[in-house]
């Protein structure tokens, strides 16, 4: 297809995973480690590179060049033995703009990696490598897809990247690619699919970031890809959800974080099959959808595992929402919620949720039968007022055991249920920006506790048996006027591990704490105590304390 020959990439380097062991080598001229079997080459100057020394290397399986713009890519491969065992060669930003033929040598790559690159062509010589199965040609803004599509026909590739390449649409031509399986075309400016499209069985599709797409046609030209198990959609700035994406049965991985959706179709109660949908937000202020409502047939998605309707405006959910009892993952951060949704308590198999940035206001007194809960969230809106925010936190919150994570920053809590001693698992606790006056002595029992955030509480005194919570390695205590150095320094000394304290606003003199300093060295101490002037600063650089502005840690 035709595209613009000016255009702005933004490219993203792959992860390309090998264990750093005795099987990887970072190759340079002194590399010695020739029965490797994985070889890495990255950001190297390779007008200093010897070539001759790839000969060395007779067992590898993988080979990656990343970001290496002086490679010469016929000494490279001409000095590559065509061995057995290679079966993934990645040349990512070596300004290649013609695949040598060479490459016909290696017959046994299943993997070939040719991003950010300058490509024009694809040579006949790929057709030999008739047990390739993945081909990455993302980010090459001067390839034309009808010239891959071309050569892929008469080859057994299943998955192909075409992302970030500046595509006004897709070739006709990729109807006759019938291997393929899985395709991504992330990133481009299409707006539908081929009517060719019918011809081919694909399995996985990535669609995102294609903000042209035109949500009606696309689902209608795809209703015949009975076999599609994963469609990303993500950030396509789609308002409208076509009711024909019901017929795509056997879908189960549903990708729209990130768009402008005000309603879901009715159809959408058709995926029995989906797992995890994504209609949650990019980030804060950026792109989200906007729904204020699910269509009744929602509670059919029985088979769902995890779902994101974060950064929406739910007020509520629907009644039968406890039918999804399948959840293990749920994130309604940032949306309209004043009650904590009586449904979500239905949901026994959760391990996730997070409610953060709504305006709950009470917690069920049946919290704790979420029992497999591992991450609980229930972060306020800070700019919400007093009687829009929790104030108790249930006893039976005792029941979560495997607890790992608890946040409730930015609410009205005036005290810890005794019951969060059996919270034993728990090692993240986040009460910033509470009324807390005191904590309750079962604290003492959290010992695999590592964050603990109490900044702006109105806390008088730790209990001493805190000091047993050696695995403490954050500390924030900052905004606490009532609080005595005495206390905090008695508490704390015993933690070996710990390696960030903040004192801040509690008024406390440098001078307290060089004792404190010097059995902790490796903890770093943040006491700003600005009182309408500048900040107090050590005159030498060998005095031990640091004066810093707290950072807001998340």
């Amino acid at each position: 297809m035709k595209r613009a020959l000016s255009i702005s990439l933004v490219v993203f380097m792959g992860v390309f995973c090998l264990r750093a062991n005795s099987d990887t080598v970072f190759i340079t001229n002194l590399s010695k480690n020739y029965d490797a079997k994985h070889a890495v080459l990255s950001n190297m100057d390779m007008q200093k590179f010897d070539y001759g020394v790839l000969k060395s290397y007779k067992k590898l399986e993988t080979i990656a060049v990343f970001y290496c713009p002086k490679l010469d890519v016929v000494k490279f491969l001409n000095n590559l033995d065509a061995q057995g065992a290679l079966t993934s060669l990645s040349l990512v930003g070596v300004n290649l703009s013609v695949l040598p033929n060479s490459i016909g040598k290696f017959k046994n790559l299943v993997h070939l990696s040719l991003r950010s690159n300058q490509l024009r062509a694809m040579p006949d010589s790929l057709l030999v490598l008739q047990h390739l199965r993945t081909l990455d040609v993302s980010a090459n803004g001067y390839l034309y897809d009808s010239e891959v599509f071309n050569v892929l026909k008469n080859m057994k590739v299943e998955t192909l990247d075409f992302s970030s390449s500046g595509l006004f649409g897709i070739d006709p031509s990729i109807g006759d690619v019938k291997s393929l399986k899985q395709v991504n075309f992330a990133k481009n400016d299409i707006k539908e699919l081929p009517e060719t499209f019918s011809n081919i069985k694909i399995e996985v599709l990535d669609m995102s970031e294609n903000l042209k797409l035109d949500s009606v046609k696309f689902f209608n030209q795809l209703k015949s890809q009975s076999a599609l198990k994963v469609l990303n959609l993500a950030r396509c700035e789609l308002s409208f959800l076509s009711g024909s994406i019901g017929n795509l049965s056997a879908l189960e991985v549903l990708n729209l974080q990130g768009n402008q959706l005000s309603n879901l179709p009715f159809s959408i109660g058709n995926l029995k099959k989906l797992k995890s949908l994504d209609l949650g937000m990019e980030g804060i202020g950026l792109r989200m959808n906007q729904l204020s409502s699910l269509p009744s047939s929602f509670a059919s998605l029985t088979a769902l595992e995890r779902l994101d309707l974060s950064g929406n405006k739910l007020a509520a959910l629907p009644q039968d929402f406890g039918q999804l009892s399948g959840l293990t993952y749920l994130d309604l951060n940032f949306n309209a919620l004043e009650d904590f949704p009586a449904p979500i308590v239905k949901l026994t198999k959760l391990t996730y949720l997070n409610l953060n940035g709504n305006s709950i206001v009470n917690l069920p007194v049946n919290l704790g039968d979420l029992n497999q809960l591992e991450e609980l969230r229930l972060n306020n809106n800070f700019f919400n007022r007093f009687n829009k925010k929790i104030k108790t936190i249930p006893a039976s919150i005792g029941n979560i055991k495997p607890l790992r994570v608890l946040t409730l920053r930015d609410n009205v809590v005036e005290e810890l249920p005794a019951s969060i001693g059996n919270l034993t698992n728990l090692v993240y606790l986040d009460m910033r920006d509470n009324l807390l006056a005191t904590l309750p002595v079962e604290i003492c029992n959290l010992k695999k506790l590592s964050y603990l955030d109490l900044k702006a509480n109105e806390i008088a005194i730790l209990p001493t048996c805190m000091k047993d919570l050696t695995a403490i390695e954050d500390l924030n205590l900052s905004f606490n006027l009532p609080l005595k150095i005495a206390n905090v320094l008695e508490v704390a000394n015993p933690f070996e591990r710990l390696r960030f304290l903040d004192l801040s606003y509690n008024n406390y003199k440098k001078e307290y704490l060089v004792d404190f300093l010097t059995q902790h060295p490796n903890c770093k101490v943040v006491n700003f105590n600005k009182k309408g002037g500048e900040p107090e600063k050590p005159k030498r650089k060998e005095e031990m304390y640091k004066f810093e502005v707290p950072v807001d840690r998340k």
